[in-house]
This record gives C-alpha cells, sequence and structure tokens, in this order.
C-alpha cells in the first residue's frame, strides 16, 4: 500500500496545482509498478478521483462510464436488481441510503445466492 500525499499539502513541497498533482500520481503509479508489479490497484476519493483519473488516462487506462454499467447489468441473465442512489453525489450516497436499503440490497444477494 503507498499512501501518496499531495505536494503542497502537509509537509510536501511542492505546488498543489493540476500540473504537479497529476505528475505525482503518475509518478507514484510508477513506483507502485516497480515496486510491487501489476496489477496496480488505484484506490482514491474526492479530489483523487479526479487526479488518479487524468493520470491513469496518460498510462493507457480509463475511467468506466455509467452506460457500461448500464450495459453489464442488461447483458447479465437473472436474478438481478440494480442499485441507484437517485441524485446521489461523488461523496455522499452512502449518506443517502437507510437501513432498509442496505436490508433489501442484502436480502437480495442472500436469496440470489441459494
Amino acid at each position: 500500500m503507498i499512501l501518496a500525499e499531495y505536494p503542497g499539502y502537509g509537509p510536501r513541497d511542492g505546488k498543489p496545482d493540476e500540473e504537479s498533482l497529476v505528475a505525482d500520481a503518475q509518478a507514484t503509479i510508477e513506483l507502485a509498478h516497480r515496486l510491487y508489479g501489476a496489477p496496480v490497484l488505484l484506490i482514491v476519493e474526492s479530489l483523487g478521483a479526479g487526479v488518479v483519473a487524468a493520470a491513469g488516462s496518460r498510462e493507457r487506462d480509463s475511467i468506466v462510464p455509467a452506460r457500461f454499467g448500464e450495459a453489464l447489468h442488461n447483458a447479465l441473465n437473472s436474478p438481478k436488481q440494480p442499485k441507484i442512489v437517485a441524485a446521489a453525489e461523488h461523496n455522499d450516497w452512502i449518506g443517502r441510503v437507510d437501513n432498509s436499503w442496505w436490508q433489501q440490497a442484502i436480502g437480495f444477494l442472500l436469496a440470489a445466492s441459494q
């Protein structure tokens, strides 16, 4: 695991602008490849999603658009159930679901696995 701190944040020197953030992300991805080999899994949130998307697109990766998830769902055999969180934003979907939502989702998975 590599935890990368942005340039210009915390104790790191540097300027926290798009160019330096993306360049640093590319360097971190390359370091992970050298140290650990493939595959490299990038888990990010908030600003990191945009930074990694930009860096990843320069490493021939891409972000999977929602239409591909919908196409996958449509291609799967039953049982299947899409779970869409209406009006959810980048970081707030978890706050938009309640116990009932989780119970329905987990109940479906348990029923489908039998």
